[in-house]
């Protein structure tokens, strides 16, 4: 699966996100996946979100109702309801429909147009979304600013439920030259700094690097990466065991995924690109979970590069 992401605006200046993805089943399924209550209710909302009731009268005109519920100490712990209504309906081609959250005073927060095309790719599906924000109130500004993370992660759910997506990609446009930001990924302190690692001493090719994470709640997991390549201001990749956070765990005996870190000039200073790979060869019990956990990570992750460069220039 690839992902293609842009955020652009109208001319009246409200947000709009574009998101391309590549899902491994025909347009017939993945469309069904967006009109059927089950299916729907499998993949809708970010990372532990679940949606325990899903209401669709897939219709022009029908709305949609569906019960939300963020993770436990979360703002979003407590059920809401988001609304909608389907504005257009071509089977297998097109999918327009609106998203509400309700403001607690009998109005609308947030008001969302959801522009979703299907299109066959030799048995799978090019899908694309494009979201455009009809209408905010101040408060929903932070649930904007994590518009395009949230959409990421739906997506990446309804792609798992086909059996594919067994690789992550993002892509960062930062304003450092290649030459910083290659120091940023490579120099293990400074590596460390931004991801959260304390490790115990410099990346080389064919050694292994171990430390142990400094995230809060996360103090007694060691990290260990098999340094792969090293090729400056261009490709820098390790081997790992994807979210292996068990602490009795051996994980030795599985297949490691690989992630590589590509860096090219632009008319900004640096396009980074970062993938992850192998996620089919993981044991299919916690396949599913290893990728949707690291693809969240990483898109964290990279914000954490970008504001360690703005904050060490």
């Amino acid at each position: 699966m690839k992902t293609v992401k842009k955020v652009t605006t109208n001319s009246k200046t409200e947000p709009r996100l574009i998101l391309k993805y590549l899902i491994d089943a025909p347009p017939e399924r993945v469309f069904n996946a967006w009109i059927n209550p089950k299916q729907f209710a499998g993949w809708w909302g970010p990372h532990h979100f679940s949606a325990p009731q899903v209401d669709l009268d897939v219709r022009l005109g029908g709305k949609i109702d569906v019960h939300m519920q963020g993770p436990k100490g979360s703002p979003w712990e407590k059920p809401y309801l988001m609304g909608g209504v389907f504005r257009e309906i071509s089977r297998y081609d097109r999918l327009v429909f609106t998203t509400t959250l309700p403001d607690g005073k009998g109005g609308v927060a947030l008001e969302n147009l959801n522009e979703v095309s299907f299109a066959d790719k030799g048995g799978k599906t090019e899908q694309i979304l494009n979201v455009t924000v009809l209408k905010h109130t101040p408060e929903m500004e932070g649930a904007l600013s994590g518009m395009e993370q949230g959409w990421d992660q739906s997506l990446e759910r309804l792609s798992t439920l086909f059996g594919g997506g067994d690789r992550i990609e993002k892509i960062l446009e930062l304003s450092a030259t290649p030459s910083r930001v290659w120091r940023a990924l490579t120099d293990h302190r400074e590596f460390g700094a931004w991801f959260g690692v304390n490790l115990e001493g410099a990346f080389k090719p064919g050694r292994t690097a171990r430390g142990k994470i400094t995230h809060p709640g996360y103090e007694h997991l060691v990290m260990e990466v098999n340094v792969k390549e090293m090729q400056p201001e261009q490709l820098f990749s390790f081997t790992w065991h994807p979210y292996a956070i068990d602490p009795k765990k051996d994980y030795s005996k599985e297949a490691a995924t690989v992630v590589e870190f590509q860096l090219r000039p632009s008319a900004g200073g640096t396009a980074l690109q970062l993938s992850e790979s192998g996620f089919e060869k993981v044991p299919a019990v916690r396949r599913a979970e290893a990728l949707r956990m690291n693809d969240g990570g990483w898109t964290q992750q990279m914000e954490n590069i970008a504001a360690h460069l703005v904050k060490n220039p």
